[in-house]
């Protein structure tokens, strides 16, 4: 059970951050010290060389100006100033002889120390570093051959320098352990701080996974990221939360829209078989039925329309063709409505050809619908006027009347599947018109608006890219 918590609580993100913080911050602690350690060791080294070089020069001097049995004294004086346990001096024949020297540290260290190196000549110093068995510390050594019969030595312990050095890695052991421990609570805190905005999103998300959809992140101060993580979430949470309740709209409009011809079918069914007597009444009931039936249809394939352009498959369908040819011919088949209200319709064509890369049925259905909207809310003796134009990079249709408008506050809602503005209700109609609509331009590259004030009319303008003709798209 407890190898299981804590693999569980290695596998977090907060244990691998605070790690990876922490090993970091050791790797370069470490690696500093080293450098520094090295460092502090060449430094050591050659402030000890050069201690052995002044003193040798000192010795030399006096070699050069007394006599052997003056020397001898004056080597023991010289080791006893520096001191005895530090340094050692002694005059050896260039067959390695000991002509005199200082108090030995032992038999063994002389032994060692009188062999002299081979390639010494006279006036050029030799450096040697010679580890003596039982002796805790190396010594630094100094040859110097002054002349054909005798070679000058001095050495130095490096017992302070070795002593000063343990130290050091001592106490960066300790200061390590201290940093260690301290530096990862630390990162265990920092880390904690800034996954605690992580911890909300997962809480909110808890929420959201019991149903609790009007659940959000509460922004905190840990950051930058953290703010944009929960303002994302947030954002993602509100479309969720439309999208559902659209969805909820949708199906109460789909269940009603189809309980109603689906009621009004089995009632005149019901009808005529209880009191029908002649083929006449069958045939009634029959062309009732394949009405509300092509009503049916209708809303189905329009529905399938709509989720097939918002899932944005491409159209294998399409091709370039003229709006201005669209708008004409539709027009034309709207006319005897027109003429029926006794309203004018009249059409400004682009003077350029209008061509776009779109389905000609359904840049046919835009069309069909804008106008059939238009001319059902525009009353007797009004106007539907049509304009197309066309810029460098687009084409621009507008249809603008002068009918019974649509209120400020239902402007945008009335591409919502379903969605009748209050005017509206009195007539037949699946309320998928202008979502269809929309749904085509955008799913072309293009926009929509509509400009509307209530009593004042509307106005639609559908924005689609221009293309050439012959030109690929």
């Amino acid at each position: 059970m407890f190898s299981k918590k804590l693999s569980n609580r290695c596998g977090t993100v907060r244990f691998r951050l605070t790690f990876m913080y922490l090993f970091l911050a050791v790797s370069l602690s470490t690696v500093a010290f080293a450098m520094f350690y090295i460092s502090l060791g060449r430094t050591l080294a050659g402030s000890i060389d050069q201690f052995l070089a002044i003193e040798m020069e000192e010795m030399v001097t006096f070699y050069h100006r007394s006599t052997l049995e003056e020397l001898a004294p004056w080597v023991v004086e010289e080791a006893k100033g520096e001191g005895v346990n530090r340094v050692f001096l002694q005059v050896l024949t260039t067959t390695g002889d000991v002509v005199c020297m200082s108090p030995s540290w032992s038999e063994s260290s002389i032994d060692e120390l009188a062999r002299i190196p081979p390639e010494l000549s006279i006036g050029e110093p030799i450096f040697r570093t010679i580890t003596i068995p039982g002796r805790t510390s190396d010594i630094r050594t100094l040859y110097r051959q002054v002349s054909d019969q005798h070679v000058l030595q001095f050495c130095i312990s490096m017992h302070e320098t070795g002593a000063l050095k343990k130290r050091i890695r001592e106490h960066f052991g300790i200061l390590l352990l201290i940093f260690t421990v301290g530096g990862g609570s630390a990162a265990w805190f920092v880390v904690n701080k800034a996954m605690s905005g992580v911890d909300r999103v997962t809480h909110t998300a808890v929420k959201i996974h019991k149903g609790d959809l009007s659940h959000r992140v509460p922004v905190g101060d840990e950051g930058q990221e953290i703010q944009q993580l929960a303002n994302a979430f947030n954002g993602m949470l509100e479309r969720v939360q439309s999208l559902v309740a659209e969805l909820r709209d949708v199906t109460n409009n789909i269940a009603h829209d189809l309980r109603t011809p689906i009621t009004r079918i089995r009632g005149i069914a019901e009808t005529t078989l209880t009191g029908a007597t002649t083929v006449n009444d069958y045939k009634r009931m029959a062309g009732s039925v394949i009405e509300d039936c092509d009503w049916l249809d209708g809303l189905i394939n329009t529905m399938l329309d709509i989720a097939e352009l918002e899932s944005g498959s491409p159209s294998r369908t399409d091709e370039q063709v003229d709006l201005n040819t669209i708008v004409r011919n539709a027009c034309d088949l709207f006319e005897p409505l027109a003429e029926d209200k006794d309203i004018s319709m009249p059409v400004v064509e682009s003077a350029n050809a209008a061509i776009v890369n779109m389905s000609r049925q359904r840049l046919e259905r835009v069309v069909a619908n804008l106008l059939d909207n238009a001319l059902k809310y525009t009353l007797e003796g009004g106007r539907v006027e049509v304009t197309v134009a066309t810029t460098t990079s687009q084409v621009v249709m507008t249809i603008r009347d002068n009918g019974i408008g649509i209120a400020r506050h239902e402007l945008r809602h009335i591409a919502r599947k379903f969605y009748r503005v209050d005017k509206s209700r009195s007539t037949r109609g699946h309320g998928l018109g202008l979502s269809l609509v929309r749904s085509i331009v955008l799913a072309h590259g293009g926009e929509i608006s509509v400009e509307s004030e209530l009593g004042k009319g509307a106005t639609f303008t559908v924005t689609l890219p221009l293309v050439h003709r012959g030109q690929t798209a």
